[in-house]
Parts: C-alpha cells; sequence; structure tokens
C-alpha cells in the first residue's frame, strides 16, 4: 500500500486539523474508520483490509526543516504559484504559505502520474 500511504501522508500534510485517516488496498483515503472497511468489504469481502495513517507517520516535521530567509521563502513561493498556474489553470489562493501550494502542486502531479499509470 505504498501508493495509499504517500496520498495519506500527503492529505495529512494539507489538512493540519486531520489526526488519522484510513486507507484501503485500491488507494482510497477515508476520514472514518468505518467508511473504509465498507469500502474495503466491497474490494474484498473475505479479507478486508484497511490500514491506519497518523500524523506522527510522516517521515519530517516543520521544525526539522532549515530555515530559510524571507527572501528564499519568496522566491519558493513564486516557483509554487507559476507551477500551480500550469497544474491547475488558475492562480492559487493568495493566503497559502508557499510550502501548501507546492503540498497541493505535489498532490496534483502524484494524481496526473496515477492516471497515467494506473496499475
Amino acid at each position: 500500500m505504498s501508493d495509499t500511504k504517500q496520498k495519506a501522508l500527503d492529505y495529512l500534510e494539507s489538512n493540519a486539523n486531520i489526526k488519522e485517516v484510513f486507507g484501503t488496498t485500491d488507494g482510497f483515503i477515508f476520514l472514518k474508520k468505518g467508511d473504509a472497511l465498507n469500502h474495503a468489504k466491497a474490494l474484498d469481502p473475505d479479507n478486508p483490509e484497511v490500514e491506519t495513517f497518523t500524523r506522527d507517520e510522516q517521515p519530517a516535521k516543520k521544525d526539522d526543516a532549515p530555515k530559510l530567509s524571507p527572501a528564499e521563502l519568496k522566491a519558493l513561493k513564486e516557483k509554487a504559484t507559476a507551477e500551480y498556474k500550469e497544474l491547475f489553470g488558475t492562480d492559487p489562493d493568495s493566503k497559502l504559505s508557499g510550502a501548501k501550494i507546492q503540498a497541493l502542486n505535489d498532490a496534483k502531479k502524484a494524481e496526473i502520474a496515477q492516471n497515467q499509470n494506473p496499475e
């Protein structure tokens, strides 16, 4: 379930108020374990698989990230914004940080890659 794990971690990164999510073998992410279990039963009634992903499984915490200067942060946000415009065809919300915009970009690129290479 490595693709599912990455999707779950991306979702947790993008939604700070969510503490855990539940994934099924086909890559779907659920906020409620019961919903995930019901979906997993539809996939395999004899052996439904649901994996729980929590915030503490994330590889790095924001406190571990190197500190960037305001100029570096601005440059990263500009780069992420340009990439967002290419991917989504519109400007991102002006209230979003560069890191949040980049997370949205990464999620969209993963979605595009998944759609181009279905398993």
